[in-house]
């Protein structure tokens, strides 16, 4: 990417690290011209995404990666699911990934996290980054834990989902798993067993 593309993007706010990301995320970026950066830019601008976040490079990767036609479509994705203009709109400005997710994962995690765990719409609206996890190495095996743990009278248990499902493995393992292993024979093995797709009841 030359000198001129290279400084728009700085320009954005968008860090070297992330630049040479970009770049090494797609050979797509290596063509832009000058122009074609500077309709991109503005077409991530155009989704709510300040300069200042650290999610405009992602909004920006996302606008390259998908057309207009696209991104059109994954707000009425989204709108089908009950969220409204406001929510659709603020929630992928703070997480772009969203564009990224297929139509049939976003409607599985969606059935998953308001049938099983009993999330309302405005929940995961409002909190989106729960979209963006694995359905099989993170929702349903966190939440097979917070099950095992409110079964056996665990406070821990009763913890909000989300608060559960963004904290790092090592720190979930050390909350919500080991100290429990005396009370409740077999929670570790039980967890390692979701996570490799074995939900044990």
């Amino acid at each position: 990417m030359g000198l001129k593309r290279y400084a728009l993007l700085r320009d954005c706010g968008i860090p070297d690290s992330r630049i040479g990301k970009i770049l090494m995320t797609s050979t797509r970026f290596v063509g832009l011209s000058v122009d074609s950066v500077k309709a991109y830019i503005e077409r991530a601008e155009n989704l709510e995404v300040p300069h200042s976040s650290r999610m405009f490079w992602q909004a920006f990767v996302a606008v390259v990666c998908h057309s207009k036609a696209t991104v059109d479509a994954k707000f009425r994705l989204y709108k089908s699911l009950g969220w409204s203009e406001a929510e659709a709109s603020s929630a992928i400005s703070k997480t772009p990934k969203l564009l990224h997710l297929s139509d049939k994962m976003v409607y599985k995690k969606m059935d998953f996290l308001m049938k099983e765990v009993g999330c309302k719409i405005s929940y995961v609206a409002h909190r989106p980054a729960l979209l963006t996890y694995s359905l099989e190495r993170r929702l349903i095996p966190r939440y097979h834990v917070l099950r095992i743990l409110l079964k056996n009278n665990v406070p821990e248990g009763d913890q909000d989902f989300f608060a559960t499902v963004m904290v790092p493995e090592v720190k979930f393992l050390n909350k919500y798993v080991l100290p429990h292993k005396e009370k409740i024979p077999g929670i570790h093995e039980a967890y390692v067993a979701a996570c490799a797709g074995n939900v044990i009841n």
